[in-house]
């Protein structure tokens, strides 16, 4: 019979936690021996083949289907505008751009609708808002075609432990993400391949992957 101090401690979420973020033990390398990759670095190099993947789709397609999305953008934006003008525009204003001004007793729905009106700064889409349009959009769209790249080559030469493949990896969710916070660049699909970039650099750093990336580092010190 074991006292409660003998019983063996569960695993908690915590511990695990602990567990999977203490630098592992490395053992005395053989360079005599090739460097294979461990599971986690060719799951890392799937992920990150992936992500990449759906960064240079989400580009390439946002640049073929240019014209068309600006398109049925415009014709949005002109729908909203002549409503805005419809139910706003009868007190002597422009009904958006600042001039969109429900009654004091209105319900709180119209003034919503109000206050979104009022950021309207044309009743129409103008040649100059249409190009700065589409140069945002293509700029956004090659910067995902590049960031796909990067991350696919990223992923290739994790393989090899190569610490810029790292480092890239690291650099391109940082972008990604920046994005995401700043530019409102969000989608299902941001957002599965920002996941798996997160997984796959995690995997990098952690476990046997970690251990994998400081031999790679130690044969090239000793090499040079």
């Amino acid at each position: 019979m074991t006292t409660p101090a003998e019983r063996p401690r569960r695993g908690g979420f915590l511990n695990n936690l602990s567990a999977a973020l203490t630098p592992p033990v490395i053992e005395d390398d053989d360079p005599s021996k090739p460097l294979v990759a461990p599971r986690g670095i060719i799951v890392s190099t799937v992920l990150s083949i992936l992500a990449g993947l759906l960064f240079t789709y989400m580009g390439v397609m946002s640049v073929a289907n240019l014209n068309s999305d600006l398109d049925k953008a415009v014709a949005s934006y002109q729908q909203d505008t002549a409503k805005c003008r419809q139910e706003f525009g009868q007190t002597g204003g422009s009904g958006i751009n600042g001039e969109a001004k429900p009654a004091e007793n209105a319900a709180q729905d119209v003034k919503d609708r109000a206050a979104n009106c009022n950021k309207y700064t044309s009743a129409t889409v103008t040649q100059d808002m249409r190009d700065n349009a589409k140069s945002r959009t293509t700029i956004i769209s090659v910067a995902f075609i590049i960031l796909g790249i990067a991350a696919m080559a990223a992923g290739w030469f994790l393989r090899q432990g190569a610490a810029w493949a790292r480092r890239l990896l690291v650099g391109v969710v940082a972008v990604t993400m920046l994005a995401t916070m700043f530019l409102g660049v969000s989608n299902l699909l941001t957002l599965l391949a920002t996941v798996a970039l997160v997984v796959a650099v995690l995997l990098t750093y952690l476990g046997k992957g970690g251990v994998f990336f400081a031999r790679a580092m130690a044969r090239r010190r000793a090499a040079s």
